[in-house]
């Protein structure tokens, strides 16, 4: 089974963007988004642009999870 994942990591955190990627890398079905100029709390720091890419991703995996 391939549970689909989304992956969100932030440019000005202690994990890299690299090592975020490198994870990203080993998850079958997985989207990868990289937040510009964020820290620990990007839900807070560009809330409107995550809670879009959230609600798109929710929104195209509703059914298909099997």
């Amino acid at each position: 089974m391939k549970i689909p994942m989304l992956t969100a990591s932030r440019t000005d955190e202690l994990l890299t963007p690299y090592a975020a990627k490198t994870t990203y890398d080993r998850l079958p079905n997985a989207k990868r988004k990289l937040f510009e100029s964020c820290r620990h709390m990007l839900f807070v720091e560009d809330k409107e642009q995550y809670l879009q890419i959230l609600t798109s991703w929710l929104n195209g995996h509703d059914k298909n999870i099997s």
